[in-house]
């Protein structure tokens, strides 16, 4: 079977009684959002989809969580990384069908449901045989996760120092912006003196 990644990013916006916005998907529900086009940062196409789906302009808080899951379509298996944002709305009436609801009580699509934590039927298993990749294809979307960990225990937090190739800008601590370079980064011991 051939294979294809899509990424696509949802947001989650709570009003002050706790319900969520939810956008009409066929017969269910969905949170407001969708495919991330290529070139496009994931929380500016949560911002359009929103929008596009509610009619409300929205911002995007932080990054709630990641789900990724497979499904067969026609002859390709499907991996879908859905990225998660919590999201805020100014005062305004959605539109095109979305509605404020309670994810407890509104039949929500597979996915929306991993999203927020519920209960969902499990999409169907692909078939065991070694993907094919298109031939055809001229452009393929990549996700990668990466995670820092600094030690509070240290006096002072962790200092970071790059391994790689990397600019002359370099940060000198975690809360630094990480400069594009290829390498990684490791703990620098903290000199200690004036």
């Amino acid at each position: 079977m051939r294979q294809r990644r899509r990424i696509a990013a949802f947001g989650a916006c709570r009003d002050r009684s706790g319900r969520i916005m939810f956008a009409r998907s066929g017969d269910a529900w969905e949170l407001p959002g969708g495919r991330v086009g290529q070139g496009e940062h994931p929380g500016a196409a949560v911002v359009r989809g929103f929008a596009a789906q509610t009619g409300l302009a929205a911002w995007v808080e932080k990054v709630s969580d990641v789900v990724a899951d497979l499904a067969v379509e026609g002859d390709e298996v499907v991996h879908t990384d859905r990225i998660l944002y919590d999201v805020r709305v100014r005062r305004g009436t959605p539109n095109n069908g979305a509605r404020w609801g309670d994810p407890a009580r509104l039949p929500l699509l597979p996915y929306t449901a991993r999203l927020l934590g519920r209960p969902a039927r499990q999409p169907p298993v692909p078939p065991a045989e070694p993907p094919v990749r298109d031939p055809a294809a001229t452009r393929m979307q990549r996700f990668a996760a990466y995670g820092l960990t600094t030690d509070p225990g240290q006096p002072g937090h962790d200092v970071l120092r790059p391994v790689g190739t990397c600019p002359a800008a370099v940060p000198t601590s975690a809360s630094a912006r990480t400069p594009a370079c290829s390498g990684s980064w490791s703990r620098r011991p903290r000199s200690t003196g004036g």
